[in-house]
């Protein structure tokens, strides 16, 4: 280029910078821009063209981030301090993305948990690695590993309800859990496939002893414990004799059928309600199987006793069964109808019966005893005056230290007062006509058999009653 050009363009440049645009021809009304320097137009088109080559290879990592996840994102290694403050490589810091923890077990996708201001923690120099927690399988507590191991262990198979029923399942597992056997429960449902499927889990999984909570496993129990000799069947609240209806002439050899003398259990209630000052009391039963029955003869001996030792000859008890284990309208309405009619004291005597007992108590200012379990761990500690227990706890000890003894044998176990199995709650509400003192002394009289309780079933309530008044109402439905 001339001078006389270089100088053309420099004023041609300088014309462009006071907006004195010239056309170009052809260009119709745009402006033309100024020429450049050729040197210099060369060297603006090669930094264009990085520059875009640079978006573009920016462009297509971001499409790859959006169409592979963020998961599959590259990923470059970080420098994490440790907490001595020296360096480590690690990942987890995904191009482009927000994640600058190193991985510590965190699950994918999550910042590494960590108190703030402390770093991961990892041996110097290696990277520090994820963990995959394995769900768990069961809804249990879980401390053993599978299978098990140790010379003994006990699995609970629940009869359908819930762990904690306020029942059998709940009264097993606390049971259960103060035993130094390794321990967990399987949940099942109502029908005998379903039970059966549940203890070949737990036995697959190495549990040598199955507790089963209840006479709804009676079919289940006689069919698999033939198919698993090395393993041991405690059937609690049961007896053999009625295994018979499902199979003639069980094989008992590994199935041990624990059963409770309720009679006790209900001389304690009827003798502590009488003590107290009840002198109108009624009994309603779930339905006239031999359990209930015990438990509702040993509370009108139990309330006699007492009304003789007081010289007592007003004390009525209304006697009665709902034919069903579970409260409805019709047994609140009766429920009503006793306490509007002077019933002070009612013991309930059949699963969720209690629910219509409890809710004519609430209107009328009623009272309740409880059966099996303490009533007052139930929402009814305002007017559960006691509860007549079966003591699972002892059960499941008695047992268990026969199998650690190796004088383990199938057949019938029976638990009354004199094995501890039965007791009144310690909710009780002990008072000055029937102390705790007084109650040690009651039950230290059972056990002795100094003080006897009839375990007949074969006859009506009133055979029982020699000082007090017992109105059989029969059926309610």
């Amino acid at each position: 280029m001339g001078k006389n050009d270089e100088y053309n363009a420099n004023e041609n440049y300088g014309a462009y910078q006071q907006n004195t645009w010239q056309a170009a021809p052809g260009a119709g009304v745009y402006p033309a821009y100024p020429p450049m320097e050729p040197k210099k137009s060369r060297k603006g088109l090669i930094i264009g063209l990085v520059c875009g080559i640079v978006v573009l290879l920016a462009a297509v990592t971001v499409l790859l981030i959006l169409f592979l996840g963020k998961d599959d994102a590259p990923q470059i290694p970080i420098q994490v301090p440790d907490a001595a403050g020296t360096s480590q490589s690690g990942e987890g810091n995904t191009l482009f993305g927000e994640e600058k923890e190193a991985k510590t077990g965190a699950p994918v996708g999550e910042a590494a948990e960590a108190p703030v201001g402390e770093a991961a923690e990892a041996p110097v120099g290696e990277a520090a690695e994820a963990t995959v927690e394995k769900p768990e399988e069961y809804p249990a507590e879980k401390p053993e590993e599978y299978p098990v191991e140790e010379e003994h262990s006990i699995a609970l198979i629940l009869d359908g309800n819930t762990l904690m029923d306020g029942s059998y399942n709940q009264m097993a597992w606390e049971a259960c859990r103060e035993l130094s056997w390794p321990v967990n429960y399987y949940a099942s449902d109502w029908d005998t496939d379903s039970h059966k499927k549940a203890i070949s889990r737990a036995v697959a999984d190495g549990y040598d002893t199955i507790l089963l909570p209840g006479y709804s496993f009676e079919e289940a129990v006689v069919q698999v414990a033939p198919t698993m000799p090395e393993v041991r069947f405690i059937l609690l609240d049961d007896t053999s004799s009625m295994l018979s209806f499902y199979v003639q002439n069980p094989d008992l050899s590994n199935i041990l059928c624990v059963s409770f003398q309720e009679a006790d259990a209900g001389y304690l209630a009827g003798y502590a309600a009488v003590k107290l000052g009840y002198r109108n009391l009624g009994f309603l039963g779930g339905m006239a199987v031999p359990a209930v029955v015990r438990y509702g003869y040993g509370f009108i001996q139990g309330a006699d006793a007492a009304a003789q030792e007081l010289g007592l000859t007003d004390v009525t008890l209304r006697f009665a069964y709902a034919n069903q284990f579970f409260g409805d309208a019709d047994i609140t309405a009766a429920m009503r109808d006793w306490y509007a009619q002077g019933t002070e004291v009612i013991f309930s005597c059949g699963g969720g019966i209690c629910t219509s007992i409890a809710e004519a108590a609430a209107e009328y200012d009623g009272k309740i005893i409880g059966a099996d379990t303490d009533f007052a761990e139930m929402g009814m500690a305002d007017m559960a005056v006691t509860s007549a227990c079966k003591d699972f706890d002892a059960a499941v000890r008695i047992v268990t230290k026969m199998i650690d003894e190796g004088s383990f044998q199938g057949g019938d176990l029976y638990l009354g007062a004199k094995e501890s199995g039965l007791k009144l709650a310690d909710s009780t509400w002990f008072g000055a006509g029937f102390t705790r003192s007084d109650y040690a002394d009651l039950l230290a009289e059972l056990a002795s058999g100094k003080r006897k309780v009839s375990y007949e079933i074969a006859c009506t309530p009133d055979a029982f009653a020699n000082r007090i008044t017992v109105l059989d109402l029969g059926n309610l439905k």
